[in-house]
């Protein structure tokens, strides 16, 4: 049981929130699979064979049942935009320090973010709204985050926004990518210009950023293993143990990596007002799935992974939003990414309006798709 609460629990107090409860995650939120030992699996909505993503994934079943109107998540490494995009609801990874972080036993921590997980985008907006604002417990939090409009509209005359489908180096699939280039045409006909773009990226950025999770880890519960091993996730063990392995030697070569990351984007963002690419290269997969299934490389270089959110978490300072792009054939929600500029989380919440405005999901419910 915590001692004190958070500064975003304080904040969304004081604004009259009713805090219904926590919702599960998986064992010490480390995977995209949301299970745990106590509470089991949690289910897909629109397909119950199916997972709902994770690490916050009990958050976003319960908005897109309905269950609430708006749950909060931390995302490290995707775990606010994998759950939106397999269960079907808008996650926001707000740019960093947008909300403070004071959670985690490091306050120079640069890859975790509280985010909304909502209905709707102006839902994820008033998130942002309350939860906002510099924090002396958060030596990262922003001092003046840029300003939200008091209404976000769907006019995006003006702005220029980069295409990629793959980053790189995903495989993806073919109804994700297809429904990615509806809801392109979609802020066209809104009045984006839309520039397809390659990125020099390759899988090295996954295999850095689970290098770093690691870590991460390993410094905050390895002292448990000798314990609680026989009791603990297999893979949340081998996680633990991978990051003991690693130098800070190891460490700080992801720093000069993801420099490199940054500058292939930046070139982009000279140029564009955000980047738009998927959320998960996959359609939600069966729920006895594990995360070490999607570590393939192919022949040709391509991983074949599920989430396309972990790149974003090495670049902390962009915002990254996800939402709904349409369903398959076989009525599994897919989703867009939007990410924006350093610390422009606007420009990103009004591509989103214009998408839910064109493209409207929130009469999709699971009963009148399948």
């Amino acid at each position: 049981m915590a001692e004190s609460d958070p500064v975003i629990v304080r904040r969304f107090k004081a604004a009259g929130a009713i805090l219904i409860g926590k919702t599960t995650t998986p064992e010490f939120a480390h995977s995209s699979f949301t299970r745990s030992p106590l509470w089991g699996h949690t289910r897909n909505p629109w397909d119950a064979r199916k997972t709902c993503g994770g690490s916050s994934g009990g958050a976003a079943v319960a908005v897109t049942t309905g269950c609430v109107a708006l749950a909060e998540g931390t995302d490290m490494g995707g775990s606010v935009r994998i759950p939106a995009a397999l269960s079907g609801c808008v996650g926001l990874k707000p740019s960093l320090g947008r909300i403070p972080m004071d959670i985690l036993p490091s306050c120079f921590d640069d890859h975790a973010h509280f985010g909304p997980l909502a209905r709707t985008v102006e839902d994820a907006a008033l998130f942002l709204r309350v939860a906002e604002g510099p924090d002396e417990a958060d030596i990262n939090s922003q001092p003046a985050p840029m300003p939200l409009p008091d209404r976000l509209d769907g006019d995006l005359r003006g702005l220029r926004l980069a295409l990629c489908t793959d980053l790189g180096f995903y495989a993806v699939n073919a109804e994700v990518e297809a429904n990615l280039l509806a809801t392109a045409r979609v802020l066209a006909e809104a009045g984006a210009v839309i520039e397809e773009v390659e990125l020099d990226w390759g899988p090295e950025l996954v295999e850095a950023w689970l290098d770093w999770w690691g870590a991460f880890q390993a410094a905050s519960f390895a002292r448990l293993l000798p314990e609680w091993r026989e009791r603990m996730d297999p893979e949340l063990v081998a996680l633990i143990e991978a990051g003991q392995r690693l130098s800070a030697l190891d460490l700080l070569r992801i720093d000069q990596l993801r420099s490199r990351q940054w500058r292939s984007l930046a070139a982009i963002f000279a140029r564009c007002d955000a980047l738009l690419c998927p959320t998960t290269a996959l359609p939600a997969p069966p729920i006895e799935a594990r995360d070490s299934d999607f570590e393939l490389l192919d022949d040709a270089g391509r991983l074949h992974g599920l989430d396309m959110t972990c790149p974003f978490n090495l670049l902390g300072q962009c915002p990254a939003l996800s939402l709904p792009s349409g369903h398959t054939a076989a009525g599994l929600p897919t989703a867009i990414q939007i990410v924006g500029r350093r610390f422009d989380d606007p420009t990103a919440l009004r591509i989103g309006a214009a998408i839910e405005q064109g493209r409207p999901w929130r009469h999709w419910t699971p009963e009148n798709l399948i």
